[in-house]
């Protein structure tokens, strides 16, 4: 049997045929031109879609959109005689403002000092008394800067998992600079049940809660070494957290100092 001349694909089939098998060459070609016509229509509605979805989840976390909601609700709870869950919205829209922060990817120490305080004032609300806290940092040192939201996941993760199946916990925050030394060193300490007998393999296989991960992860890539996080299991009971960190005093020396890290990847 002998071979049609041409190829598979529409552009290569030939055109000098005036037979029969010309006219139906020619009915392929327009075929294939019109099903590749209607994927590229696919797929640019496909992204008009995708598009679509995006701004509208933009939308959903909008600042403002968030603030209003959170107002709005906060209105309702004091109408309704609800003052601890008035407290909570206002704790969680002074949250939600640090956390975003305009896009910023490095705050004052002052402002994560504060996103971090009122997430524990709104787990003691729960607690009542059986939460105690404290922060310890220089007036001078707040304010510098630090990349935000670092130091609230393990102070979240104390509560949930070294806090867990107890009534009272006790978590202490400090923050320290030697001198004039270059870097800033904060501490977390708790005295909950401690890291798990397996926390050191489980760190090689990079597992671990989200937030804390991500918060090693953004330092690894906006600072990079020598600077990081180290968990230490206290010899009593509980966990201590160590982030050690560069001095920055503004967000030009933040950017200088993301160049520096990225010039060692």
């Amino acid at each position: 049997m002998n071979r049609v001349p041409g190829s598979a694909s529409a552009s290569h089939l030939p055109s000098d045929y005036t037979n029969e098998f010309g006219s139906l060459f020619n009915g392929y070609r327009r075929q294939m031109e019109r099903i590749d016509e209607l994927l590229q229509s696919l797929k640019a509605q496909h992204k008009r879609q995708r598009e679509a979805e995006i701004l509208a989840l933009q939308a959903m976390i909008n600042p403002h959109f968030l603030y209003n909601t959170l107002d709005q609700l906060n209105w309702l709870a004091i109408e309704a005689g609800q003052e601890k869950i008035s407290r909570i919205l206002s704790l969680m829209g002074k949250m939600f403002r640090i956390g975003l922060s305009n896009g910023e990817t490095m705050i004052p120490i002052r402002d994560e000092l504060v996103h971090v305080e009122s997430y524990l004032q709104i787990q003691s609300i729960r607690w009542g008394d059986g939460l105690t806290y404290s922060i310890e940092a220089d007036e001078a040192l707040k304010e510098l800067y630090i990349p935000r939201l670092t130091l609230q996941p393990f102070v979240e993760n104390a509560i949930i998992h070294g806090f867990h199946g107890r009534r009272t916990g006790e978590i202490r925050i400090e923050a320290e600079r030697e001198g004039n030394a270059p870097r800033i060193e904060f501490r977390i300490y708790d005295n909950g049940v401690g890291l798990r007998a397996d926390w050191s393999e489980k760190k090689k296989r990079r597992t671990g809660g989200y937030g804390i991960r991500n918060v090693k992860e953004r330092i690894a890539a906006y600072l990079g070494a020598p600077y990081g996080v180290q968990l230490h299991n206290l010899d009593g009971q509980g966990t201590l957290v160590r982030i050690v960190l560069p001095v920055i005093h503004n967000l030009e020396e933040a950017e200088e100092e993301s160049h520096v890290a990225d010039s060692h990847h």
